[in-house]
């Protein structure tokens, strides 16, 4: 499984480079550097907000909730330090793949990929990614459940291993998400569209429209179907519009898709 590591990495340090990236940069003793990354930037967003990755010690919230263990245990309590230098990496390649790879957004890799994976290396300690297991995962999960009642944050900390750990065999126990014996947070399946209505508000017949003031008669319809299907259209624009207009009638789109549409529709 190192070996399998070891090939994450070098993916991620490809895309890094790709973009002109410098790897490794400098941080205090926390674990913190002035600059980092500014992946808003990176990617080629604008403000607000911007998202960096410089922050790369310990997990604050979980490292304090991990002393208040180690107290009650009567054992000394850890001061916020720099990650191990491969989970370091692991954070960077797994923000660079979903970055510049998956395509997702600053904020999804910030809060569902870096901020986890933060709080699995701060419980793993000195344990390096491939030595993970699913007693460190679990007690992560744990303590992620303490730090936010919610249990999204706990969710994430096993999404991330099912979704990176797992799918990428990056650690000698794997699969660990079987192992876990902890049910992520359930998908609700009974939203409501906005669009709904209520039973009073239903339509009674087929002839009722909504906002029927914008439509147009029966006859002026009638015209316009003539118009644009037997009329030869004078100019550029009027052929524009003869071909807008039959594909929202035939394809019952609206003005705004059917301006979408691509020039070749008909290969797609």
């Amino acid at each position: 499984m190192r070996d399998a590591f070891t090939a994450y990495i070098r993916h991620g340090k490809a895309l890094a480079e790709a973009k002109s990236l410098a790897w490794d940069f400098p941080m205090d003793l926390s674990g913190i550097a002035k600059t980092g990354w500014n992946l808003t930037k990176l990617v080629g967003g604008t403000p607000p907000p911007v998202h960096y990755l410089r922050d790369l010690g310990s997990d604050d919230k979980t490292l304090q909730n991990l002393n208040l263990r180690r107290t009650e245990l009567g054992q000394v309590p850890l001061s916020k330090a720099p990650l191990e230098v491969e989970w370091r990496d692991l954070i960077k390649a797994a923000t660079c793949d979903q970055l510049f790879f998956k395509r997702n957004t600053t904020t999804n890799t910030q809060q569902n990929v870096i901020r986890p994976l933060k709080v699995l290396a701060t419980c793993a300690g000195a344990l390096r990614p491939w030595q993970l297991n699913a007693d460190v995962v679990r007690e992560a999960a744990i303590l992620a459940k303490e730090i936010q009642a919610s249990g999204k944050l706990a969710d994430l900390v096993v999404g991330v291993v099912k979704n990176i750990i797992d799918k990428n065999h990056l650690a000698q126990a794997c699969p660990l998400y079987p192992a876990l014996l902890i049910h992520r947070l359930p998908v609700p399946h009974n939203r409501q569209s906005r669009a709904a209505k209520t039973k009073e508000h239903l339509l009674t017949d087929l002839e009722q429209r909504k906002r029927s003031e914008r439509l147009p008669e029966r006859k002026a319809f009638w015209e316009l179907m003539r118009i644009v299907f037997t009329e030869q259209p004078k100019t550029l624009l009027d052929a524009l519009r003869f071909a807008a207009l039959k594909v929202m009638v035939i394809g019952g789109l609206r003005i705004g898709e059917a301006v979408m549409l691509p020039a070749d529709w008909k290969r797609c």
